[in-house]
């Protein structure tokens, strides 16, 4: 025994560790959904992710897209159509959009509750800097 503690045996340890797999967006999603999924997989904890989590993640990451085009559609379209029957009168019907709009909202919601009882915060918005809060908000 040496001064500061045992004598050295000549064998060097190595402490291995183990690079986050995070999961990758399942096939055949859009490209905005397939961006949102990676931001939200990369802003969880990476044991956050079972198979079932990973489906309902698609399914709010599909939802919030459906809501973007919704959305987008109703700045550019009219809010109400113009149509007419087959006797040629004239009638009004709203713009299919909203009701889109209003299904993905809901399924966004309703998704977004069951991914947090599983541990999975799904939030739209992109994670900042461990600086943003009280004391570094810009003014």
């Amino acid at each position: 025994m040496g001064k500061r503690g045992p004598a050295p045996d000549g064998k060097i340890k190595v402490v291995e560790f183990n690079k986050r797999k995070d999961p990758e967006p399942p096939r055949g999603m859009t490209k905005r959904a397939a961006s949102l999924f990676r931001e939200i997989v990369a802003g969880n904890k990476a044991d956050a992710f079972d198979p079932e989590s990973i489906a309902l993640l698609r399914v709010f990451c599909e939802a919030d897209n459906q809501h973007y085009k919704a959305t987008n559609a109703l700045k550019r379209g009219p809010a109400v159509y113009e149509s007419k029957t087959i006797k040629g009168d004239k009638f009004f019907r709203k713009n299919p959009w909203f009701d889109i709009q209003k299904e993905a909202g809901a399924t966004m919601s309703s998704v977004a509750t069951k991914l947090r009882s599983k541990g999975v915060v799904a939030t739209p918005e992109k994670t900042g800097s461990r600086r943003d809060g009280l004391l570094y908000q810009s003014k």
